[in-house]
């Protein structure tokens, strides 16, 4: 299990009414031997270090998958390092409505653009586009914009990657 918890990177709180649906993403720091998981997180009042439980059972762990999760050493020191060093960026109230207008059926020609922004420009994230940076600062490509990515995308694409062999 020990071996299984040092390669966390990702975790995804699944929301209980829906299995599909994940509300929350964090990046693993470490993980003590007692299972105590050190995080990072964007969260109100700027990105802070939390802990979890690593036998939390409404957790989805993108550890032991493959595909665009399958990082080396290196890799995951990146998303770290990167992590560490947005410790306290804002958080990005603006991206619940900048969501909202996007997925509407009419179209909003601002949107896409404005959302870029609040990562590239303001340095304000939500919690699923400050893990998808930290990964993407470690070279990883998304199938769409960090902006764009939700916690239940980044859940999806967990669950559709391919178990590595231990």
């Amino acid at each position: 299990m020990a071996e299984f918890l040092d390669e966390l990177m990702l975790g995804h709180w699944r929301k209980a009414e829906r299995d599909s649906l994940y509300r929350h993403v964090f990046v693993v720091e470490s993980v003590d031997p007692d299972g105590t998981v050190h995080a990072i997180e964007a969260w109100p009042g700027g990105a802070r270090r939390s802990t979890y439980r690593a036998d939390a059972p409404d957790v989805l762990w993108s550890s032991g998958r493959g595909g665009l999760f399958d990082l080396s050493d290196a890799q995951r020191d990146m998303v770290v390092a990167w992590s560490v060093a947005h410790l306290g960026a804002p958080y990005s109230w603006a991206a619940y409505p900048l969501k909202a207008l996007k997925d509407c059926p009419l179209p909003v020609p601002f949107v896409e653009r404005a959302m870029e922004r609040q990562v590239t420009e303001s340095g304000h994230f939500m919690c699923s586009w400050f893990g998808a940076a930290g990964y993407e600062a470690a070279g990883v490509h998304w199938p769409k914009p960090v902006w764009d990515l939700a916690p239940s995308d980044l859940g999806d694409l967990v669950l559709s990657a391919p178990l590595l062999s231990s």
